[in-house]
């Protein structure tokens, strides 16, 4: 995560959950501006959820 870059095609695969824990812990532990916290994350288990989640932006 030291690094960014935006991702167009996405895998379908399932992320091991140890992994994504760690990943949200990080991301939990990143700084913002005046601690404002305006990033959100969103698990998708499945295509219905994911339409659902792009709404919703």
């Amino acid at each position: 995560m030291g690094w960014r870059r935006d991702i167009r095609r996405f895998r379908t695969d399932r992320v091991d959950e140890a992994l994504l824990q760690e990943c949200l812990d990080a991301f939990l532990l990143a700084p913002s501006v005046v601690l404002s916290k305006p990033s959100q994350a969103v698990h998708v288990n499945s295509k219905a959820a994911r339409i659902a989640a792009l709404r919703v932006r």
